[in-house]
């Protein structure tokens, strides 16, 4: 059982699932790996940034390589538009 999933952000593989774990309270994220022989989960690397959303993961074929995405917001933008029609 996977206890915090974060949408879209796995990746299946014959063996196992990488998946990125959203922050807890006592911990940090991380991308973890679930063994299914095993059933046990072990961390991968974990993700430091204060992040407030994940969105996708993939693993490259010869596992050396992972892509995921990570959304961040640290401000906000005012915009106006004068005479718009």
């Amino acid at each position: 059982m996977l206890p915090s999933l974060g949408s879209r952000s796995f990746a299946v593989r014959e063996d196992g699932i990488y998946y990125l774990q959203r922050a807890m309270a006592e911990s940090d994220a991380s991308i973890r790996f679930l063994d299914f022989a095993t059933g046990k989960s072990r961390e991968i690397a974990p993700i430091k940034e204060s992040a407030g959303g994940f969105g996708g993961l993939t693993v490259s074929p010869d596992r050396n390589t992972m892509l995921f995405a990570v959304a961040t917001r640290t401000g906000s933008n005012v915009m106006v538009v004068d005479n718009f029609r």
